[in-house]
């Protein structure tokens, strides 16, 4: 898990306007392709959805999505989500239903996110892209 360990260390770049801090990196072949932040500042697709589902920030798995999209094909790539509280401890930083149908539509195969007792994970393997 140690691509878990490099998520909690990016959360410590965060948004002092938000409550939860969150990071998502994104790895290839065993390369980090990507990394994104939540942050108060909503990106285009953020804010569509917001205006529908209650959205109040750009989730840090669509800013790492988006920073990569056009420069590398995510297929088969994993992503790790870190929440970091402001005591230090991590909490549950599973992918929302939103940001679940953005990694499928690019094609990301797993993702795993911290848990306030270790990890989980999601296998997309199987799901087509939309």
């Amino acid at each position: 898990m140690k691509h878990l360990g490099t998520a909690i260390k990016h959360v410590k770049d965060r948004d002092p306007q938000l409550a939860a801090h969150l990071a998502a990196v994104i790895v290839r072949g065993g390369k980090i392709i990507s990394v994104g932040r939540n942050k108060s500042k909503m990106h285009v697709y953020t804010t569509y959805v917001a205006h529908h589902q209650n959205v109040a920030s750009t989730h840090a798995e669509i800013d790492a999505i988006f920073r990569a999209r056009k420069k590398i094909d995510l297929t088969g790539a994993d992503m790790y989500v870190a929440r970091v509280l402001r005591n230090g401890t991590c909490a549950m930083a599973a992918p929302c239903e939103m940001c679940q149908k953005v990694i499928r539509r690019y094609g990301i195969r797993r993702v795993f996110y911290t848990k306030e007792n270790g990890y989980g994970f999601i296998s997309f393997v199987g799901h087509d892209a939309v």
